[in-house]
């Protein structure tokens, strides 16, 4: 696991209904009998699903006890020197990611992710900001209901790191909302296998085409192509403090 968090503090809280859950996962993309496959558990007796995400301002406060626990990370016992050096390291990375996400909103930066995709996207003339925000916050709630993961994956942190893999894999010449949210489902996938708490997640969700190899050709692609940027954004704070301001300022290259 990298040092990008994708641990939920507290902050905005997001209800749909069930219904909204099942029509909204993928209103277009899917089949019918996709969907059914995607349907929660019966076991599952609720009205109303309620997502919390996350700011970061108070992160501060939490890592001093102050706040409520974010799930802190047993000690690690180093057995040499450098061992201990690249301990040091890590942290100094990771409380130095906290700073540069201070106040950020999960919403707000969601929000930017989309408006990037529009930018980048000229030919999707129907295409708003709020459809990428969907596609993505139904696939967290999907694992979060079937118990595929124990808490929200979009927090702050994921999405910088997100925004990073889509800005180097989505095309200007996409020409369909569907390649779009096919690209954009697979850089979701390959944040969750890189930074996700779990050791692994089912992909049925991620996938929108009828041939999952080409998702898994795509998926291999961004792998080879970026896996020196996902060691930098999570070992260079310098470069992490790029990407965020980046996603920040609508400054895409």
């Amino acid at each position: 696991m990298g040092h990008v968090s994708s641990t939920p503090v507290h902050g905005e809280v997001t209800t749909v209904s069930k219904k909204q859950f099942i029509r909204l996962l993928s209103p277009d993309a899917l089949s019918a009998q996709r969907r059914k496959l995607l349907k929660p558990p019966s076991g599952h007796h609720f009205e109303g699903v309620t997502v919390r995400t996350t700011t970061t301002r108070d992160l501060g406060k939490e890592q001093s006890g102050a706040g409520p626990s974010s799930g802190a990370h047993e000690p690690t016992v180093s057995s040499t020197p450098m061992d201990a050096c690249a301990d040091v390291l890590s942290d100094q990375a990771t409380s130095t990611h906290e700073m540069v996400l201070k106040d950020a909103s999960t919403n707000e930066l969601l929000r930017l992710l989309g408006k990037f995709l529009c930018r980048r996207c000229r030919l999707l003339k129907d295409l708003s900001p709020e459809d990428p925000l969907m596609w993505l916050r139904m696939v967290d709630i999907f694992l979060l209901l079937s118990k595929c993961q124990r808490q929200c994956f979009i927090v702050p942190g994921s999405v910088v790191f997100l925004y990073m893999l889509c800005r180097d894999t989505v095309s200007a010449e996409v020409s369909s909302m569907r390649e779009l949210q096919a690209v954009v489902l697979t850089c979701f996938y390959v944040a969750y296998a890189y930074i996700g708490h779990e050791l692994g997640y089912p992909v049925m969700p991620f996938i929108v085409e009828d041939n999952s190899t080409v998702f898994w050709k795509r998926t291999l692609d961004i792998t080879k192509r970026m896996s020196g940027k996902m060691l930098q954004i999570n070992e260079d704070p310098q470069y992490f403090a790029d990407v965020f301001t980046a996603l920040k300022n609508g400054t895409d290259h």
